[in-house]
């Protein structure tokens, strides 16, 4: 009798879950064809429609929390009908105790072979995707420097060392983010071995994929934030306390946007040398058979972080940002927001401080107005202070 084998995806995160999570539920008999089931979880609809969820899997985690697992695991079974080769997915997994995977193995290994897939990510990269990560869905208002200050430790390897310490040693496949990004689902293919897929080739180019059958991504999902809308949301989610930065973002990120790329920040370059070579070294060791495979990837200097963003690109952020809080009723974010695109209209920087000075008579504690305010002072000497 063939041996089943269960596929558990676990992100990690900030490495194209969400993507990757459409690109199977696009694709279930597709999947299917070549051999392998991934069941629909209850946001099956979203990853369809290219939203961010959190995959298939994520039904056996909560469960798994309340002690209810096993149940769960054979209901799905059930539903499914145990077939030979199943794929879950669920970034969820990762945040487990050691002792909740053990939990979590003792139950899916009674009944198949389990074979663990994640992605690991460069260093600076994952700190500053997990910053704009922090900003669009937390609400957070501080600057990225800020949010590394106190970070000690490189998450990625401390995840997979989770994971390694209760796996037999041939069932851990650790793929490095950088290297598969530009086609994340044929790599992913590879991985969980469907040779038959017809995948030779080593670019695995979309056309590839449409070849044998499947449905490529014809956009990004849950793509990064970059530097313009990350400064802009830090602004007004000083305004309204955070509460519309999910909003905001959303409605920023129906935008194609080519500024997803780490910035250069010198503090933060200084700070990823000194703590995280080490932890760099260990990964490639234990994981990638000693090659530099994960980097650091300190951004070139060239990259220099610059609060100087294009007029346009604000304008229509503030604009849209506008309209979001107009639809949630959120009054003094909408007004900020617009009295800000004004201000970046005003060509006299006098007419442009009284706009700025309208912004903060509504909103006192609007720091970025305040900056702003002196900035066109010292511009023009006729805008009095």
């Amino acid at each position: 009798m063939t041996e089943k084998t269960l596929y558990l995806h676990i992100g990690l995160h900030k490495t194209g879950s969400s993507a990757l999570q459409t690109f199977f539920a696009r694709n279930i008999d597709a999947l299917a064809a070549h051999g392998l089931c991934y069941p629909e979880g209850h946001t099956h609809g979203q990853a369809v429609a290219g939203h961010v969820t959190s995959g298939n899997a994520t039904s056996l985690y909560h469960r798994l929390l309340e002690g209810r697992l096993v149940p769960t695991f054979e209901a799905l079974l059930r539903e499914v009908g145990e077939p030979p080769r199943m794929l879950l997915s669920t970034e969820a997994f990762a945040s487990l105790s050691r002792e909740q995977v053990e939990e979590l193995l003792a139950v899916l290994s009674s009944t198949y072979r389990v074979r663990v897939i994640c992605f690991v990510r460069d260093v600076y990269p994952l700190l500053w995707s997990g910053y704009g990560q922090a900003v669009k869905r937390r609400g957070a208002t501080h600057s990225f420097h800020e949010s590394v200050v106190d970070v000690r430790c490189y998450s990625h390897l401390l995840l997979v060392d989770r994971w390694a310490a209760v796996l037999p040693s041939d069932a851990l496949s650790v793929l490095h983010y950088e290297s598969c990004r530009d086609s994340l689902p044929g790599h992913f293919l590879r991985a969980v071995g469907l040779e038959n897929a017809g995948l030779e080739n080593a670019e695995l180019e979309n056309a590839e994929l449409e070849n044998a059958g499947f449905e490529t991504l014809a956009r990004r999902v849950n793509r990064g934030i970059g530097l313009e809308e990350v400064e802009i949301l830090r602004e007004l989610n000083a305004v309204h306390r955070g509460w519309l930065s999910t909003d905001l973002s959303d409605r920023f990120l129906q935008r194609d946007s080519d500024s997803v790329g780490a910035p250069y920040v010198p503090e933060v370059a200084a700070i990823v040398k000194e703590r995280f070579a080490e932890a760099m070294a260990d990964i490639n060791r234990r994981y990638f058979g000693g090659q530099d495979t994960v980097q650091l990837g300190i951004p070139d200097s060239s990259c220099i972080y610059s609060k100087d963003m294009d007029a346009e690109r604000q304008l229509e952020l503030y604009r849209a940002a506008a309209t979001v809080a107009a639809e949630v009723g959120a009054t003094h974010a909408k007004e900020a927001a617009l009295a800000r695109a004004q201000a970046l209209q005003a060509t006299e920087p006098k007419i442009a401080y009284r706009i700025v000075k309208g912004i903060l008579e509504k909103e006192p504690g609007f720091e970025p107005a305040v900056k702003l305010a002196t900035q066109l002072a010292l511009l023009d000497s006729r805008a009095d202070p």
